[in-house]
């Protein structure tokens, strides 16, 4: 009996022994709970997109973390992934096989199929059809352009509609309507996945033009066979319009104005020192002086040159007092009053004096006029003139003696001996 019973006990340390080595021995394991691996047995990807494998972190419930190797397959044919990733360039499923590493030839295995769908419908142009048709007319069907990511020689199938409601279920070729109103031609592309594709082109179909009369406006479709033609940059529009008792067709027109602003356009040239002497002319005692004046490239500017000296240039009484310019603008006053309006208010005169026996010279309005400034010799000084004055001296002396510099000589017949510079003239706001 003794002997019986040791024989059982015996058996019963082998099979544990024998179950124990099955645990721990080459092939999956089933039998170690391991945490951070759930992967879904399915997921849906987009073709043409880019997938990321998940990155599992798999520990067990002592907190060792295992390798996760990962092999992914498409038909057979093993598929690298690069950083992580796979292009989805494939309509059919991809497998990804995760398996846990788990050390003496154990592991532990599962795998996710991508589901490969095609979610881009089809690209659908239409070519031009008329504007208008005349009821009866034949209507041919206009070219139509289709691209898909996946699929070649899909064709389009065409419909009729009219205010939300379909007129011809299928149309393969040229047609007729029957019928004045509004219309729209409709292109539909399937594509293998299901994905749908329209485009659409609208079209009137009206009643043929009475005898005599060139439009009949009456018909309510009218208007859209005809075009307003602009001869300007205007856009024109048009409609129909009941006038005077009378159906009529009103166009319309629109304009895009750009205010002037004088921030945008800067300074405006009043008059400008050019080699004619035409806009700014030097002048002295009742007479021009453009005999001796040019076009100086004086200190970076052009400029009108003037001189004053009496041993010279007393043949055209240039040796007399009041050196001055006279002004000829091509600007009218209403021009120079538009321009007030628009935020200018100053127009700026150039003013250089050298070879003087003193050290400044005043300015004034003219022979009788006010005083504008003291001007130092020897550099440019930029005399700044109301604009309002200008306006007021327009008719009077603007281009007679606007302004002139005092060069008398105390105790002397003659002015002294000067010479000047005048570079453009302009508004400033």
């Amino acid at each position: 009996m003794a002997k019986k019973l040791f024989g059982l006990i015996a058996a019963a340390i082998l099979a544990f022994a024998g179950a124990i080595f099955v645990a721990c021995g080459g092939g999956e394991d089933d039998t170690l709970t391991l945490s951070g691996f759930d992967v879904p047995a399915e997921t849906q990807v987009a073709y043409g997109s880019i997938y990321t494998i998940p990155d599992y972190v798999v520990t067990d419930r002592n907190g060792t973390i295992y390798t996760v190797e990962v092999v992914v397959t498409n038909g057979g044919e093993t598929i690298t992934p690069v950083g992580g990733q796979i292009d989805i360039d494939r309509m059919t499923d991809y497998t990804i096989t995760f398996t846990v590493v788990l050390g003496e030839g154990n592991t532990q295995q599962k795998q996710t199929i991508l589901k490969v769908v095609d979610g881009n419908a089809p690209r659908v142009t239409l070519g031009e059809m008329q504007r208008v048709y005349i009821v009866g007319e034949d209507i041919a069907l206009p070219t139509v352009e289709i691209a898909d990511n996946i699929d070649t020689g899909l064709t389009a199938q065409f419909s009729v509609r009219s205010g939300g409601e379909t007129v011809l279920a299928s149309v393969t070729d040229s047609f007729k309507l029957e019928t004045a109103g509004a219309y729209e031609l409709v292109a539909t592309v399937t594509d293998s996945s299901g994905n749908i594709g329209t485009d659409t082109a609208n079209f009137v179909v009206r009643a043929a033009a009475n005898i005599g009369e060139i439009e009949d406006f009456a018909d309510e479709y009218a208007a859209l066979s005809v075009t307003p033609v602009s001869t300007t940059d205007g856009a024109l529009t048009g409609e129909m319009a009941e006038i005077g008792g009378q159906t009529a067709f009103k166009i319309k027109q629109t304009f895009t104005i750009t205010i002037f602003e004088p921030e945008a356009f800067g300074t405006i040239t009043v008059a400008e020192a050019e080699d004619t002497i035409s806009q700014i002319v030097p002048r002295g005692n009742g007479t021009d002086k453009t005999d001796n004046s040019y076009v100086a490239d004086f200190n970076g500017r052009d400029a009108i040159m003037a001189e004053t000296n009496p041993e010279t240039s007393s043949s055209n009484a240039n040796s007399s007092r009041w050196p001055s310019i006279d002004i000829h603008t091509p600007w009218t006053v209403a021009d120079l009053q538009w321009f007030k309006a628009q935020g200018y208010t100053t127009m700026v005169i150039p003013v250089y004096i050298t070879d003087s026996s003193v050290n400044s010279l005043d300015i004034y309005y003219g022979p009788d006029g006010a005083l504008i400034s003291a001007v130092a010799t020897g550099e440019w000084v930029e005399l700044e003139i109301p604009i309002d004055t200008v306006i007021g001296s327009y008719d009077t002396t603007l281009s007679n003696y606007f302004i002139y510099i005092n060069n008398y000589v105390s105790g002397e017949t003659i002015g002294g001996y000067i010479t000047y510079y005048i570079a453009d003239i302009t508004l400033t706001a």
